[in-house]
C-alpha cells in the first residue's frame, strides 16, 4: 500500500512539475514575440485553444487563467478601447477553447461584445457555446437579452428567458418571460428586461452601461405618453 501510494505521489510531483514548466515555457514563448508594428487593437496570430487544452494534461484551467489575464490586460487597454476591441471575439474563443467550463469569461466578455465592442453576433455566439458546455442560467439570461435588444426576436428571447427560470435563475424571471410572450416590443418590456440585467450586472462599468440605457428608454417612454395625451387633446379640441 505504501508503495504505491508513494508512486502516486511521484506521478503527481512529476506531473505539477511538467505543468509548471510548461506554462512557464509558454509565457517566456509569449513574451517573446518579436515586436512588430500592427494596427491599434490587434493582438497577432494566437495558439491554438484545442490543441492547448490537449497539452495541458488536466491543468486547462491553469493555462486558460494565464490567457485570461492578457485578456482582461487587453480589455482594459485605453487604446484598444478607443479602436472598439478588434481582437476581444478571438481571445474570448481562445480562452474557452482551453477551458470550456470557464463561465465567467463568457459572462464578461458577453458584455465587452454586445456593447463596448458593438459585435452582437459574436457575444450571441460566445453565448451559445457557452450553453453547450455549460448549464448556467446567467448564460440563458443574457442570451435572451441580446435576442430581445440586439435581434428583436421576441420568440427566442421569451425561450432564452424561460430555460434561465428554469435553471434556476431569480424569482421574477417567470413574470418576464410572460412579459415577452405577449408585450413583445413594448417599451415597458424594454424596461423590465434592463431592469432584470441591470440587478445582476457583476462590474459598476456594466451597472453604468445599463442604467445610461434605462434613463434611454424611461425618456423614449415619456415622450410617447406626452404625444399620446397631445394626439388625446387636439382630437377633444376638434
Amino acid at each position: 500500500m505504501r508503495i504505491r501510494y508513494w508512486i502516486a505521489q511521484g506521478l503527481l510531483v512529476s506531473s505539477l512539475v511538467a505543468l509548471g514548466s510548461g506554462v512557464y515555457q509558454l509565457n517566456r514563448v509569449l513574451e517573446a514575440q518579436p515586436i512588430v508594428d500592427r494596427a491599434p487593437g490587434e493582438v497577432g496570430p494566437l495558439p491554438n485553444g484545442r490543441a492547448l487544452r490537449v497539452l495541458a494534461l488536466g491543468f486547462e484551467r491553469l493555462v486558460a487563467d494565464l490567457f485570461w489575464l492578457r485578456t482582461v490586460a487587453y480589455v482594459g487597454d485605453d487604446e484598444v478601447a478607443a479602436v472598439g476591441y478588434p481582437a476581444a471575439r478571438d481571445l474570448a474563443q481562445l480562452v474557452t477553447d482551453v477551458d470550456p467550463a470557464f463561465t465567467s469569461v463568457y459572462v464578461h466578455m458577453n458584455t465587452v461584445l454586445e456593447s463596448l465592442a458593438g459585435r452582437p453576433d459574436a457575444a450571441i455566439e460566445l453565448l451559445e457555446k457557452g450553453m453547450r458546455h455549460n448549464d448556467y442560467w446567467r448564460l440563458n439570461f443574457l442570451q435572451g437579452y441580446n435576442y430581445f435588444f440586439h435581434k428583436r426576436d421576441y420568440a427566442r428571447a421569451a425561450e432564452q428567458m424561460r430555460l434561465a427560470s428554469e435553471k434556476g435563475g431569480p424569482d421574477y424571471l417567470p413574470l418576464l418571460v410572460t412579459r415577452l410572450y405577449t408585450e413583445s416590443g413594448s417599451l415597458d418590456t424594454a424596461i423590465s428586461f434592463v431592469e432584470a440585467r441591470l440587478a445582476q450586472a457583476l462590474t459598476p462599468e456594466e451597472s453604468q452601461m445599463l442604467e445610461g440605457r434605462l434613463q434611454v428608454l424611461r425618456e423614449a417612454r415619456e415622450s410617447g405618453q406626452i404625444e399620446s395625451l397631445r394626439l388625446k387633446s387636439a382630437r377633444g379640441a376638434a
